[in-house]
């Protein structure tokens, strides 16, 4: 049997709309089958207390409503004992809080975490919450992301052995320059 015209063309462009199709229906789906997305710090304990609370006079932005942008407004307007006094009165939220300066939450959620791992989220309840770093976000000129996978939480450490070159310490390699850095999900 003869098909008229390019057969591989046609092939080409059946494998592309097909694997487009697929896209749109998993996003589509996604927030159907997962719920929607939901600010790490927004469902943790002491949320409550955290939106009648206030400091300097100004109230907390919310967890939930608050964009990166405001909340990191917020933070730039206030001195560093200020932000020190919210990391240990709300540990969880300002450890989670998109927007709140990078190095204080790495600060708290190592704290928190009590293994030593730089974590830029940290959230230990159900399956686990967290993204590691290595290297200095402020300073970076480049900045790597790595998600590896769905499930991994803080007790199963996904990295061993999942990329060739990584030590069997569950950790990357150190960045060899001090302009890179990179996040883990």
């Amino acid at each position: 049997m003869r098909f008229p015209g390019n057969v591989r063309g046609l092939l080409r462009r059946l494998t592309r709309e097909t694997a487009t199709t697929t896209l749109a229906v998993a996003i589509g789906l996604g927030g159907w089958l997962f719920g929607p997305a939901e600010p790490a710090a927004a469902s943790v304990p002491g949320v409550a207390s955290w939106r009648v609370d206030s400091i300097a006079g100004q109230p907390l932005p919310d967890p939930q409503r608050a964009t990166p942008a405001q909340v990191a407004r917020f933070f730039a307007g206030l001195d560093e004992g200020q932000r020190q006094a919210l990391a240990a009165r709300y540990p969880q939220i300002v450890g989670n809080l998109d927007g709140a300066p990078p190095q204080l939450r790495v600060e708290v959620n190592t704290q928190r975490s009590g293994d030593g791992r730089q974590l830029l989220e940290y959230d230990p309840r159900g399956d686990g919450r967290i993204a590691e770093v290595t290297g200095d976000l402020s300073t970076a000129d480049r900045i790597a992301v790595i998600v590896p996978g769905v499930g991994p939480g803080p007790a199963r450490k996904p990295w061993p052995g999942s990329s060739p070159g990584w030590p069997s310490t569950g950790r990357p390699p150190r960045s060899r320059s001090s302009g890179t850095a990179t996040a883990r999900w």
